[in-house]
């Protein structure tokens, strides 16, 4: 059971932000996904032990649930209603406008932030790169080492990261 048509390899859809042949990777489409078991696109409203309520349609009834919650990232990644059509339109947008801009500003030290951070920066060695982080180290919630790695590589690849700063208002969150 899912909410959406299609599901996103994040990191695919990061690396078409460069490299516009990634995308049709990077979309899968749940109706193609199983060779066993079906697809339901629908929302879970409930989960007992004997099953999954949806929001609107049938009770799906199963002897074994396991329970994927996903991530809350959006754009890039994944479109904030489930249109996967228009994530690929606009997709197709992301890297003319990347070659376009004089500076690329990335908000977020999340796997997403830091991996978008890294594959601009790669493809695109001239692009001026910001990345904004509000914590005071990078990756805070895992060991020292990897955020000290980290900012090794984007010094390297002449990222400048910028530590501490908050963004209060940003016009949106969920679209880059």
């Amino acid at each position: 059971i899912e909410s959406s048509k299609a599901v996103t390899q994040a990191r695919a859809v990061i690396r078409a932000m460069v490299d516009p042949a990634a995308l049709e990777h990077a979309l899968i489409r749940c109706d193609r996904l199983l060779t066993e078991g079906r697809f339901v696109e629908g929302e879970v409203r409930s989960v007992d032990s004997d099953g999954v309520g949806l929001a609107h349609g049938p009770r799906n009834e199963a002897d074994y649930i396991a329970l994927a919650i996903g991530s809350s990232n959006l754009a890039p990644c994944r479109s904030n209603n489930g249109d996967v059509d228009a994530l690929s339109a606009a997709s197709a947008k992301w890297p003319s406008r990347l070659i376009a801009a004089h500076s690329v500003a990335i908000i977020g030290a999340d796997a997403v932030g830091t991996e978008l951070s890294g594959e601009i920066a790669s493809a695109m060695p001239n692009k001026r790169v910001i990345f904004f982080s509000s914590g005071d180290a990078l990756f805070p919630g895992s060991p020292t080492k990897v955020g000290v790695s980290l900012r090794r590589k984007f010094k390297a690849m002449d990222v400048e990261v910028v530590l501490g700063d908050r963004f209060e208002h940003l016009l949106t969150r969920d679209t880059p």
